[in-house]
């Protein structure tokens, strides 16, 4: 009974509200939960890899190694299956786009995706996080998809990526500081611009951006694009209210048309777009 529950609660369409934040962190110590995770647990002292598909056919997956820690697969498993990132709204996205996945993470957005667009680029700094995306793009054997192991900011620097004492295990910082700090990674900061620049790009159709709090930092490293309209739409997780005031006072100084959903006290979801026609349903 109890298993039945937690498969209708699961299953049953939400037309408001995000996902993840239902049971995001809870999700590993329910019934389903425990099951998934010692599975995982068994299969890994058999097999080199467990996947988890992405779609029924089973041709997109996220790949995880069996030496990789029963948290990487919490974490995928939330996201894969009880995440449902970013469907707020949908997004009408034209054929042979060319997207960008700020804060990439194992992938899943990057793989949905995929079959829309003619081209993604895909940064993820956190070297956990890259390996398990670049393991899951190459068995998903996807051809479109650049991806590579930096952070986006408003300059070029040298800087860590870190994750705080206390923080769950899928949320790392970009910071200077590595005192008091459970894990710190050295990273290069590149600005969109400079780098799309480099990658011949002119025109994006959509980004999204899920960077932890350094959202804004992200738009400055855009500017110029920005300010010329080539970025058509953007998908925007914001930490905190200050933070989203200043987003939303900059994106609307180039000329975009946003909206906001609130997700909890600190988060929320931001779409930005030069067409309010771009966001087609709620």
């Amino acid at each position: 009974m109890r298993f039945l529950k937690e498969v209708k609660y699961i299953l049953e369409p939400r037309t408001r509200g995000y996902y993840r934040t239902l049971f995001y962190r809870d999700l590993p110590k329910s019934f389903i939960g425990k099951i998934l995770i010692l599975l995982f647990v068994i299969l890994r002292n058999f097999l080199s890899y467990v996947t988890l598909p992405l779609d029924f056919r089973g041709r997109k997956r996220i790949i995880i190694a069996s030496d990789k820690s029963v948290k990487d697969f919490d974490e995928a498993l939330i996201y894969v299956y009880f995440g449902s990132m970013y469907k707020l709204v949908e997004i009408e996205i034209p054929q042979s786009s060319v997207c960008v996945d700020v804060g990439a993470h194992y992938g899943f957005w990057t793989l949905k995706m995929a079959d829309n667009c003619r081209l993604i680029v895909a940064l993820e700094p956190a070297p956990n996080n890259f390996a398990i995306l670049y393991n899951s793009i190459k068995s998903s054997k996807v051809k479109n998809v650049i991806a590579l192991p930096l952070a986006a900011g408003e300059t070029f620097r040298r800087s860590f990526i870190v994750k705080r004492e206390g923080e769950y295990d899928g949320m790392y910082h970009i910071n200077n500081v590595t005192i008091d700090v459970r894990e710190s990674y050295p990273v290069r900061v590149v600005p969109l611009d400079k780098l799309l620049d480099f990658l011949s790009i002119k025109q994006v159709d959509v980004i999204k951006i899920d960077v932890e709090g350094s959202e804004l930092d992200v738009l400055r490293g855009l500017k110029n694009r920005l300010s010329k309209r080539l970025v058509n739409f953007i998908v925007l997780e914001v930490h905190s209210s200050s933070l989203l005031n200043e987003c939303i006072k900059m994106l609307k100084m180039f000329g975009y048309k946003v909206k906001v959903f609130k997700i909890t006290r600190d988060l929320y979801q931001m779409y930005a777009m030069i067409r309010e026609s771009q966001c087609v349903g709620e």
